[in-house]
């Protein structure tokens, strides 16, 4: 199940079984929808994959059976500001804005891959590829890395990282993999490890 994200202002609300993105005030009132489509997912399980919010954007995420994608959606209007095709299968983990040398990025983990956006414009920074397995926890930031885990393990990247890459290689831009099949839930950090 979807969570709503707000920005003090207003609520966003994803109802996945319906392709329906939908804009509140905090009295509840509707200031806007979007249809984003309904698709189907592995196993029918459904959607769950929750919104990220920067800067007068929400991010959406999409990783289904049929047409995979992320999109930013302007917070005020709800129209559509960028849109990226994803080769994806189905993935519920929740996008999740981390800095970078003070720089944003929306990070999507999905079936296949990991790949970051600027919030702002969709412009991918990195894609790290060959991450078989969906996803169904969120990242998290670590210093300059971002530490995430599906089926196949637990693995790092650099959040300096550019352009496209195998995630499986002996890439400067893979800071860790694990290659341990336990790591389903959301990675946390304490004291450095």
């Amino acid at each position: 199940t979807e969570t709503p994200v707000t920005d003090g202002d207003h609520i966003f609300m994803h109802f996945g079984a319906i392709g329906l993105v939908v804009a509140c005030d905090l009295e509840g009132n509707e200031l806007w929808s979007k249809d984003v489509g309904a698709y189907e997912f592995m196993v029918e399980w459904g959607t769950g994959s929750s919104f990220a919010y920067h800067d007068g954007v929400v991010s959406v995420h999409s990783d289904n059976e049929n047409e995979s994608f992320a999109l930013g959606l302007d917070a005020k209007t709800g129209a559509e500001r960028w849109r990226q095709d994803r080769d994806t299968g189905s993935s519920w983990a929740t996008p999740t804005v981390m800095m970078h040398q003070g720089k944003p990025q929306v990070v999507i983990p999905g079936d296949g891959c990991v790949a970051s956006y600027d919030p702002k414009t969709g412009d991918q920074i990195w894609k790290a590829t060959g991450i078989e397995g969906w996803h169904s926890s969120s990242p998290t930031q670590y210093k300059d890395t971002v530490i995430f885990g599906n089926r196949q393990g637990m693995m790092s990247i650099s959040l300096g990282a550019t352009g496209e890459f195998a995630a499986d290689s002996e890439d400067d831009r893979v800071m860790f993999t694990s290659g341990r099949r336990e790591a389903e839930a959301e990675p946390g950090v304490k004291g450095g490890t």
